[in-house]
């Protein structure tokens, strides 16, 4: 009996992958399991992973439907499986990635980026121009020292502190001194970068 008001049968089928004719047919009692009736057959409640790996063993492959809540995203650089974790897209790369050693708080991206200093800003004059005004021919860079002669200056609208264009892009296009953040900042950078508060 299925149920005490209902009764069910089961037909257990096995398709030919190569036609539509049944390569095997039996009928039981609806309690009947299909794993006791043919030892491949996999269901999506089937996570018997001793069955998976007999059949990875065996040179086959199995295709299983995934469950409804089934979270399979992976760090883009780690490969840790990050389900209920924290996760970050990368601004400048697009991956993503985990917050255990592959995110770079600090800087807002990911350690890839951060090891081979992936640039964001847009690199057209233009753009500096309009938002930083003309390049600075006097000074050094307030970051790394760089000097007027070797690097492109731009100046904080704010505060009027020098930056090379490296290292405005290197802050996120954020003022180190006084945390200006320029204007116009690429789409997937802008939920990274905080405006201070007006009275800062």
């Amino acid at each position: 009996h299925f149920r005490p008001t209902d009764s069910a049968i089961k037909m257990h089928t096995l398709l030919d992958l190569r036609g539509y004719i049944p390569a095997f047919i039996r009928s039981t009692t609806a309690l009947k399991d299909d794993v006791s009736i043919r030892d491949h057959i996999v269901d999506r409640g089937y996570l018997d992973f001793d069955r998976f790996y007999r059949i990875h063993l065996a040179g086959a492959f199995f295709l299983t439907r995934a469950k409804r809540n089934l979270d399979a995203r992976r760090c883009s650089l780690c490969n840790r499986r990050l389900g209920g974790e924290v996760s970050f897209t990368c601004p400048r790369c697009g991956m993503l990635v985990c917050e255990n050693k592959c995110w770079d708080f600090e800087r807002c991206r990911c350690r890839l980026c951060e090891q081979n200093r992936v640039p964001i800003l847009p690199a057209e004059g233009r753009w500096w121009a309009r938002h930083f005004g003309a390049r600075s021919p006097l000074g050094r860079c307030q970051v790394c020292a760089a000097t007027a002669q070797a690097a492109d200056l731009r100046v904080c609208a704010k505060c009027g502190r020098p930056q090379c264009r490296s290292c405005w892009d290197y802050t996120n296009g954020q003022c180190s001194r006084c945390q200006w953040i320029v204007a116009d900042l690429p789409a997937p950078l802008k939920e990274y970068v905080v405006a201070p508060p007006e009275n800062s």
